[in-house]
C-alpha cells in the first residue's frame, strides 16, 4: 500500500518534469531576415506548404521532422533554408535520475524491508521521476527536436532590383552634385555682388572725397605746422600713430615703445591734406583719400581720437 501510495505521489511529478520536457522540446525555430518584414513560407517534409509568418518571428512546431522555410521580398531573390529533426539528448538525463534513485536504495539498504524515512523517499522519488519521465518526453514528444532553432538570412537583391538601385543611387548623387554646384555658383555670384558694390561704394566715397578736396582750395585749418597722435596696446607692446602736419603736406608714421627688432619701423605714409570746414580729406602719395573730423584741437580718423 506505501508503494502503491509512492507511485501515486510522483506519477503526475513525473509526468511534468521530464528531462527533455523542461530543458525544453527543441520545436520551436525563431526566423529573422534583412530586409524586415520578409515573408517566409513554412513547408513540411512532403513540400506542402503549412504556414506563412513575416519575419521576425517565432515558430512552434508540434512534431519534430524535416522542415523548410523559404524567405520572399520584394526586389529580393528567395532563398530557402532547411531544419531538421534532431534526437534531444538531455532525454538521457531520466535514466540518470532513475538509476540514481534505485541505486541509493539498494546500496544503502540492501537487506531492510520497504519503509519511507527520509532518505529512502527521496530515492523513491527520484527514481519514481526519472523512469515516469521516460515514458512522459515520449508521450509529449520530447525525445526529438529540430535543429538550428535559430534562422537568420540576408536577401540578395535581384540583378534588375540592383541595377535599378544602382541607376537610382547614380542618379541622386548627380541631382546632389548639381545642387551643390548650383549652390556654389549662387554663393560666388552673391560674393561678386557684393564686391561690385563694395568697390562702387568705395569708388562714390573717393569721388565725394575727391569733390570736398578741390572745394577747400588750399585751407589748412589749423592743423598747419602741428601734430596730432594716438596710442594704443598692441599685444606687449604700444603703438603710437603719429600725423605731422606741414604747410599741406603731412607725414604719417607709428612709433613702437619696444622697438621693430630686425624687420624694422614701416615706412611712413606721406601726401597732402585740406580742410572742409571741419573735414579733414587726406590724398596719399597712393592717390587713395581718406577723412577725418576736426573736433577742437583734436582728430577724429576712423573712431581714432588723436591729439
Amino acid at each position: 500500500m506505501k508503494k502503491l501510495l509512492c507511485v501515486l505521489v510522483f506519477l503526475p511529478i513525473g509526468f511534468l518534469t521530464g528531462c527533455a520536457s523542461i530543458l525544453g522540446s527543441g520545436k520551436d525555430v525563431e526566423l529573422s531576415a534583412e530586409p524586415v518584414n520578409s515573408t517566409v513560407t513554412v513547408y513540411n517534409r512532403n513540400g506542402t506548404a503549412i504556414e506563412t509568418v513575416t519575419t521576425p518571428d517565432k515558430i512552434s512546431f508540434k512534431k519534430a521532422e524535416n522542415y523548410s522555410f523559404e524567405f520572399n521580398q520584394t526586389d529580393y531573390m528567395s532563398q530557402t533554408i532547411s531544419v531538421r529533426r534532431k534526437f534531444n539528448h538531455s532525454y538521457w538525463l531520466n535514466f540518470l535520475f532513475a538509476g540514481i534513485g534505485v541505486s541509493s536504495h539498494m546500496f544503502l539498504y540492501p537487506y531492510n524491508e520497504f519503509s519511507l524515512d527520509a532518505y529512502k523517499l527521496a530515492g523513491y522519488g527520484l527514481g519514481a521521476i526519472g523512469l515516469i519521465g521516460v515514458f512522459s518526453d515520449i508521450i509529449t514528444g520530447s525525445v526529438v527536436g529540430v535543429t538550428p532553432e535559430k534562422v537568420n538570412v540576408s536577401l540578395r537583391l535581384t540583378p534588375e532590383a540592383a541595377t535599378r538601385q544602382e541607376t537610382q543611387r547614380q542618379e541622386e548623387l548627380a541631382r546632389q552634385n548639381a545642387l551643390r554646384k548650383a549652390n556654389a555658383e549662387e554663393q560666388q555670384r552673391a560674393t561678386e555682388a557684393r564686391r561690385q558694390a563694395q568697390e562702387q561704394a568705395r569708388k562714390a566715397e573717393q569721388e565725394r572725397l575727391a569733390n570736398l578736396y578741390r572745394q577747400a582750395g588750399n585751407n589748412f585749418g589749423n592743423l598747419r605746422n602741428t601734430s596730432r597722435r594716438y596710442g594704443r596696446t598692441f599685444g606687449n607692446d604700444y603703438l603710437t600713430t603719429i600725423y605731422n602736419f606741414g604747410d599741406g603736406n603731412y607725414i604719417k608714421e607709428i612709433q613702437s615703445a619696444l622697438g621693430w627688432g630686425i624687420f624694422g619701423s614701416p615706412s611712413p605714409e606721406t601726401g597732402t591734406y585740406r580742410v572742409n570746414a571741419d573735414t579733414v580729406i587726406f590724398l596719399s602719395s597712393k592717390g587713395e583719400y581718406e577723412a577725418g573730423t576736426i573736433i577742437g584741437t583734436a582728430l577724429n580718423i576712423g573712431g581714432d581720437i588723436y591729439r
